[in-house]
């Protein structure tokens, strides 16, 4: 199974579509026991994402199999020797947290921070995690084509994560996931369902994304017409896409849990979902949407 485990909303009220806040700790408890018996592998977090490492620490039971994917903090590209210091502690104050003495996966959380004046440093420190045996493989999240090509002058990392959704082809059009795929590169698909915009009717989309209502209603009304939910639809779209080794989820309940690998599993012929690709970022990328009384956009690079 592709479906990775999504942990923003473990230590934040994240998400547009989101009207239970933060997942309690009891939940979380039965999410990862149910995960784990649905055959779920992968669990994503970050230093960035408010107390879901810490959550997951005292939630996740010792040991584990679930291969446990986390970010570090910001980076201030002060010099050399600080960034180094700073991934260090990043990683360290990470591993305090989810009570464990190594991850699968470590990722530099912005993909402007590796392309910064000290991206040598950043690279050669990785690394130096990588041989320590702190973290089996390193990567980076990243949003663009550009920020791709650029990362792959500098190095190849072993896991790049990126946004991919019906409405967002971007790196599918452009080759990039192929590209990335012939070197070997472990791709994890994020904003599968757009915070959960692909998953609201136009009606309960809020007035700050009011140019994508006629889109949506475009796009509901197709797969409506060939009879496909659109958790479904927005799932079986990225997982379909030969590329992609893990598609990440951000998970409320286990109800929604149960949903998802039901989708994740079930045999769906590929349909055309090309003509409702876009390339508006006012709609596309999270970071660039509005803000209005009671929703609060966070810029975790989600």
């Amino acid at each position: 199974m592709k479906l990775g485990i999504g942990t923003a909303q473990f230590g934040l009220a994240y998400g547009i579509s989101n009207r239970s806040g933060q997942v309690p700790p009891d939940e979380v408890e039965k999410i990862l026991k149910d995960a784990h018996g649905y055959g779920i592998k992968y669990i994503d977090t970050a230093a960035l994402y408010g107390e879901s490492e810490s959550v997951l620490g005292r939630c996740l039971p010792n040991p584990h199999a679930f291969r446990v994917v986390t970010k570090t903090k910001h980076l201030s590209h002060s010099n050399r020797r600080q960034i180094r210091g700073e991934i260090q502690s990043s990683l360290q104050a990470s591993l305090d947290k989810l009570r464990c003495a190594r991850v699968y996966g470590f990722l530099i959380h912005r993909a402007e921070d590796i392309l910064s004046t000290e991206s040598s440093a950043i690279i050669d420190e990785l690394q130096a995690e990588k041989a320590a045996g702190m973290v089996e493989k390193i990567g980076v999240s990243v949003y663009t084509g550009a920020q791709v090509d650029k990362i792959l002058d500098k190095f190849t990392p072993d896991i790049v994560q990126l946004p991919i959704n019906i409405l967002d082809q971007r790196l599918l059009r452009s080759g990039h996931l192929e590209f990335l795929k012939s070197k070997n590169v472990e791709i994890h698909a994020r904003s599968v369902f757009l915070q959960g915009l692909l998953l609201m009717s136009p009606e309960e989309v809020p007035p700050f994304l009011d140019k994508a209502k006629p889109h949506l209603s475009k796009y509901h009304a197709y797969r409506q017409s060939l009879g496909i939910a659109a958790t479904e639809a927005a799932l079986s779209f990225v997982t379909n896409i030969p590329e992609i080794d893990v598609v990440i989820c951000g998970i409320e309940n286990t109800h929604q849990l149960s949903e998802l690998c039901v989708a994740a599993v079930k045999p769906c012929l590929i349909r055309d979902w090309s003509k409702f690709a876009l390339e508006d970022e006012e709609i596309i990328n999270p970071v660039r949407w509005g803000k209005t009384p009671g929703h609060e956009q966070r810029s975790i690079n989600r």
